[in-house]
């Protein structure tokens, strides 16, 4: 069970970054959501497959497989609740603006961090994140983007609950995985 599940959460990370390069050039969504979903999925999944790959007990292997992880889930997922967010407020907003919003999320991760309330921060940060996916439903109007969004929700907030609970590998990373493909769905998906 221990490598099944971040397996299904890889793979459904792959599928969904192939789901967001799909298209032709012409066809292809170049907006900044998108593209900084699919860096977030890819960080997710150097996470991952850091996580299988980097296995030797060197000190630099496990700091490399530790600063993966903390990129996935400290930058990589609350990025990728801001473009579902933008996405649903139907509010682009330009690179260098997303780059700030990285820069402060990685400064916020380092005071907490340096502050030793890492396991506050990690709450408030999964809370923040369901929090954001709930406001990206409600906001929404159109009607498929809100039941997209509404998936992503549910799936969010169960593997979330599971997460605080301290329940087994498949009440998180199977809810996760399929918050993943709910909210590359509203991606996929214009806001009006």
């Amino acid at each position: 069970m221990t490598v099944a599940m971040p397996l299904i959460v890889l793979v459904t990370a792959l599928a969904c970054l192939l789901r967001l390069f799909k298209g032709t050039q012409e066809t292809l969504d170049t907006s900044s959501e998108v593209r900084i979903a699919r860096l977030a999925l890819i960080s997710i999944v150097l996470a991952i497959l850091g996580e299988f790959l980097l296995t030797s007990d060197s000190m630099d292997s496990t700091t490399l497989s530790r600063m993966l992880n903390n990129l996935a889930v400290f930058a990589g997922l609350p990025m990728l609740v801001s473009a579902v967010l933008s996405r649903a407020a139907a509010r682009p907003f330009t690179m260098p603006i997303w780059g700030r919003w990285f820069l402060a999320i990685i400064a916020l991760f380092e005071l907490f961090r340096r502050m030793d309330a890492g396991l506050a921060y990690t709450q408030g940060l999964v809370i923040a994140m369901v929090a954001g996916v709930l406001v990206a439903m409600i906001i929404a109007k159109d009607a498929s983007l809100k039941k997209s969004l509404a998936l992503s929700f549910v799936c969010t907030a169960a593997s979330a609950i599971s997460w605080y609970q301290g329940l087994n590998e498949l009440a998180t990373h199977l809810p996760a995985a399929l918050a993943l493909w709910f909210a590359t769905g509203s991606l996929r998906q214009k806001s009006r």
